[in-house]
């Protein structure tokens, strides 16, 4: 195909490494937009990424070859490890609110979350980013002026405001860079710079 295909798979499906080449059984469906006038339309968007086609596979997919995944998402699947560690019912949960990874969660609890007006805090936004942050100001605040010499010579205040800017946009490179996310990542930064 001249583009990309966007494939879903089933929800007992385990996730293939990013990179990966990989066969499923699913019948291909063409993405044509809808002629409809003033309707927001997904499949516009889908085609404006790029993707020609979707797919839904029947099983997990086949992995034929695979590379090594680099660090984000190593990172990403021992966090998903753990949290499948801790059982079904907070695996999804912690996937959801670490990762921003709403798919984790069943249709069901997705929609007890929306009923319960709690969706948002499921999508990778300022809060989760300005949580990181200013834990991460605060400790480094409190490590640096441990040390008696440390805020005599410099200003501990600036060193720990670049900490937190740099957690902040390693978990949002983390989280995949959900344009929520960088936008608070950039607000941060404009706060922590001033």
């Amino acid at each position: 195909l001249p583009g990309l295909v966007r494939l879903t798979l089933p929800a007992h499906a385990p996730l293939p490494a990013a990179g990966a080449r990989i066969a499923a059984d699913a019948r291909l469906r063409a993405v044509r937009p809808v002629d409809n006038p003033g309707v927001r339309d997904f499949r516009q968007t889908l085609l404006l990424r790029g993707v020609v086609a979707t797919a839904r596979a029947r099983d997990g997919p086949e992995v034929l070859s695979a590379r090594a995944p680099a660090w984000r998402d190593a990172l990403r699947d021992r966090y998903r490890q753990w949290a499948a560690a801790e059982g079904d019912s907070a695996s999804g949960l912690l996937q959801a609110v670490a990762l921003g990874d709403g798919g984790a969660l069943t249709r069901s609890r997705r929609d007890l979350w929306r009923e319960a007006g709690l969706a948002h805090l499921l999508a990778i936004s300022g809060l989760h980013v300005g949580t990181l942050a200013a834990a991460a100001f605060g400790l480094l605040s409190w490590l640096l002026a441990l040390w008696p010499a440390i805020p005599r010579r410099w200003p501990v205040q600036r060193f720990a405001a670049l900490g937190g800017m740099a957690a902040a946009w390693s978990y949002v490179y983390v989280a995949g860079a959900p344009t929520s996310a960088v936008r608070a990542g950039w607000m941060i930064s404009v706060v922590l710079l001033s």
